[in-house]
């Protein structure tokens, strides 16, 4: 099986920025080649805390990544950044996306990125399941039975699988695209990359040259 694997986060400011880069290839390759996004339990266990307590990266790390990647942080999560209570949690909206992938043959990368506008863009918290459930159903999954399966400790166990995936192939950062074929992987970026450099290396797989 060949698979562009997108590991990312939910919590992960440059995936945000990457985003239009990853939808634009799935958007150009999707009928040529699968592509997955990956949770990768960036902010779990022991780093669970309010987003005051990284206000200053977060806040420098915003300018950057909108520099970069001409992208937009929404006034309303620069707002919740400012009043710093917010729990960072990767674990609840990680499960949502494990859901979606569960139950649904729509866009992985497309149900991923919308978790993270509605954080950074709409300043809205992705901890709440009535939250995710809203997200869910505007992917086309009914609200209520995905309320059902979010109860379901099966997907938390699945979800917790998947963050040990993504740490057992290599990932040490996000964002991180991979190419699978077969049982081998290989490494297309490491962090943001613009679509031009990704485009180019996915033209080479699908010709038959492995980057």
């Amino acid at each position: 099986m060949q698979e562009i694997l997108y590991c990312y986060d939910p919590l992960c400011g440059w995936c945000y920025g990457f985003s239009p880069v990853i939808e634009r290839l799935e958007q150009d390759f999707g009928n040529q080649i699968k592509f997955t996004a990956y949770s990768g339990g960036m902010v779990t266990g022991e780093r669970v805390s309010p987003i005051g307590q990284s206000f200053g990266y977060i806040k420098e790390a915003l300018k950057t990544v909108e520099s970069r990647a001409s992208v937009q942080f929404g006034e309303p999560f620069k707002q919740l950044l400012e009043e710093g209570s917010y729990i960072y949690n990767s674990a609840p909206p990680s499960k949502a996306l494990t859901i979606y992938k569960s139950v649904s043959n729509g866009s992985s990368v497309a149900f991923a990125h919308a978790l993270q506008k509605w954080l950074f863009y709409d300043g809205k918290s992705l901890n709440e399941v009535q939250n995710l459930a809203s997200i869910a159903e505007q992917h086309g999954l009914d609200a209520e039975v995905f309320t059902q399966l979010f109860e379901q400790d099966k997907y938390q166990q699945k979800t917790w699988e998947e963050f040990a995936f993504v740490q057992k192939i290599g990932v040490q950062g996000f964002p991180t695209l991979l190419f699978r074929d077969g049982q081998k992987l290989y490494l297309l970026s490491r962090g943001y990359q613009i679509y031009e450099v990704l485009e180019g290396s996915i033209k080479q797989i699908l010709d038959g040259r492995v980057v």
